[in-house]
């Protein structure tokens, strides 16, 4: 910390209002990134301007803190011990991971084991705590952030090397949890992952971003953690102001689904499934309680078949399965406005569009959100896998397909209605018209956003 001139002690007296003013024009906003914005070199600079300065930028300097090597953690510890008065005025921790050059053997970090075990009486009023790029951690880590009782924001971000399971662990700990943020943790394949959840607050500004899921895979256990994570926010109160839902969805995560559906059916307002494995009575094991979704708007499936013990979709287009879980649609919730179905590996089979498994497709699709049930439904996307987008075979299909009207004879209801759109899953959609020239339809190409948030909460803490 930055010594102070004796003379410029004696000499220099500057009113409070000064300083208040000051610091009102560099404080950041609370906000997702409120860490890495704290104006730490401009309160360094205030420190030295006026000794009546010094104990209110003391307190703001300390007001979020960030470790990320041994002698921070250290030093940090030792002035709260020295000042135990500033330890009541630190309202966030960030323990970040250390680069690779101080680093370089990936062992566990010391500093990190001793820090929880020293801070936790220390921050009597810590209400943010983030855990963010951290390398393998042991076991026992897991169950030390519950020492700090008073927080109610856990954050944890870009956590490559943790498992579901072993954050569930953790999470398991916090019962008094506010907000929840994970951010691009678990996945093996550069894939975002993204968790924000809140307890209901009547005075929560509507236009921030509303509590958000999306899991699609834990590659450290064959997605086997999804249930666990599932299962774990369906017993937590924060999944009664879930609005957006997005996960991988098997026989490891149905049940746990259908429980959380049940939490949040008062809230849900997008859900969108990465369906894997189909049977007989997968789909009515959840698809019950999505009826109850009342305020249900965006619904979308993607359909994956595997073949047993296999990590890759088998080249089906649509088994007859599909079809069986297409006429359970039509217990969705009337409140339905954009219905959206993917189907995998599409580009790899001969004529897709013209088939007979693929017309029954089309048919029940028709049968089942035609109706007048859904007269309030403004969007049916079909979609297709990223891949497919450069078949060239398949697009000449759907060219051919579009150009002769096939839609308007398979899906006469939705035709109708203009309100058919198809394109790649969560990307580019086109609408379909009657009109005569396939390209002349292509050119008026539509974008529409992804439920995946753009912009990263803020928060009130």
């Amino acid at each position: 910390m930055p010594t102070l001139d004796p003379r410029r002690q004696t000499n220099s007296k500057l009113p409070l209002e000064i300083y208040e003013s000051v610091i009102g024009f560099i404080h950041p906003r609370s906000g997702w990134d409120v860490f890495d914005r704290w104006p730490t070199t401009h309160l360094c600079s205030c420190l030295l301007v006026c000794r009546d300065w010094v104990p209110k930028t003391r307190i703001e300097l300390y007001r979020y803190v960030e470790l990320n090597s041994k002698r921070r953690a250290i030093g940090f510890t030792g002035t709260v011990k020295a000042f135990p008065s500033l330890g009541e005025y630190v309202r966030g921790l960030r323990f970040r991971g250390p680069s690779d050059e101080d680093n370089p053997d990936g062992k566990h970090i010391d500093w990190m084991y001793t820090t929880h075990h020293a801070l936790p009486s220390l921050l009597p009023n810590l209400a943010v705590l983030e855990y963010r790029a951290l390398p393998v951690l042991h076991p026992v880590f897991f169950i030390l952030p519950s020492q700090f009782s008073s927080v109610r924001c856990l954050r944890l971000e870009y956590l490559q090397s943790w498992s579901l399971r072993e954050t569930v662990r953790l999470l398991s700990r916090f019962t008094q949890l506010e907000e929840l943020v994970i951010f691009s943790c678990f996945w093996g394949q550069n894939i975002p992952s993204f968790v924000y959840c809140r307890k209901p607050d009547p005075q929560f500004a509507p236009k921030a971003l509303a509590p958000y899921f999306e899991l699609l895979k834990d590659h450290r256990d064959d997605g086997k953690g999804v249930g666990v994570m599932v299962g774990w926010l369906a017993r937590s109160h924060l999944s009664s102001s879930l609005c957006s839902l997005k996960l991988r969805v098997d026989l490891t995560t149905s049940e746990s689904l259908r429980d959380l559906l049940n939490h949040c059916s008062g809230t849900l307002e997008s859900i969108q499934m990465h369906i894997f494995s189909l049977t007989d009575d997968f789909g009515m094991l959840w698809m019950p309680a999505i009826s109850m979704c009342r305020k249900l708007r965006t619904f979308g499936i993607h359909l994956i078949t595997l073949e047993p013990e296999q990590t890759i979709p088998r080249q089906i287009f649509i088994p007859p399965l599909h079809l069986r879980f297409v006429e359970s649609l039509s217990s969705l919730p009337t409140s339905l406005r954009t219905f959206s179905v993917a189907l995998s590996d599409i580009g790899s089979s001969p004529h897709i569009f013209t088939s007979d498994t693929t017309s029954e497709f089309w048919r029940a699709l028709d049968s089942n959100l035609g109706d007048s049930k859904f007269s309030h439904l403004t969007c049916v996307e079909l979609m297709w896998d990223r891949a497919a987008a450069s078949n060239q075979p398949f697009i000449d299909e759907l060219y051919d397909f579009l150009r002769m009207g096939d839609f308007a004879k398979y899906m006469p209801k939705l035709y109708s209605r203009g309100i058919l759109w198809c394109g790649e899953w969560l990307s580019a959609v086109y609408p379909i018209s009657g009109e005569s020239s396939a390209l002349a339809t292509y050119d008026r190409m539509a974008w529409r956003d992804s439920s995946r948030p753009s912009l990263l909460p803020s928060s009130s803490y």
